[in-house]
């Protein structure tokens, strides 16, 4: 971020490959492996928590899992538990 105030929530180098609405409201995000380069708990519940907000101000999308380079993950960086779908509640 160009204001110094604010945090980088993704490691370098993290894009978005793909993501899926499912018509119950499940939807897929699928991330390039490099968002595994996490550094502490702290970031990956805070990466969490911005893809919750970001897709939660979508009515349709009710649940979210992840993928990395279309694998399905039960965690990204071994912090956060994502072994089930989240809720677009999630709170770190």
């Amino acid at each position: 971020p160009a204001n110094v105030e604010l945090i980088e929530v993704f490691p370098a180098g993290t894009r978005l490959l793909d993501i899926n609405l499912k018509p119950d409201g499940l939807c897929i995000v699928d991330l390039s492996s490099e968002v595994r380069q996490v550094t502490d708990r702290n970031q990956e519940q805070r990466m969490v928590e911005a893809v919750a907000k970001t897709l939660g101000q979508f009515p349709a999308v009710q649940e979210i899992t992840f993928m990395i380079n279309g694998e399905y993950v039960d965690s990204i960086g071994g912090y956060v538990d994502l072994s089930a779908p989240i809720g677009t509640d999630y709170r770190s």
